[in-house]
């Protein structure tokens, strides 16, 4: 599955995110940013704990996914 596809899943079940001034809708959409925050947060943590819990593998199989995790950490700023 493409990442567009699966962020286009997300924004559809959480609706818009984006303000356009008017109070009745923004009201709404600042509910719908706080949980895709929310989600993104998640999302952050469950990489964190895995990529410590793997960072210092002795199993082959498990290395590309302790590099992965390292390498997205690293893009959003966060150092071993």
């Amino acid at each position: 599955m493409k990442k567009e596809t699966v962020l286009e899943v997300i924004q559809k079940i959480i609706g818009e995110i984006h303000p356009v001034a008017d109070s009745a809708i923004d009201a709404k959409r600042i509910e719908n940013l706080k949980l895709f925050i929310d989600v993104f947060d998640e999302m952050h943590t469950m990489i964190d704990d895995i990529a410590y819990k793997w960072k210092d593998t002795k199993y082959n199989s498990a290395k590309p996914f302790a590099e992965e995790y390292n390498k997205q950490l690293k893009r959003i700023g966060i150092n071993e």
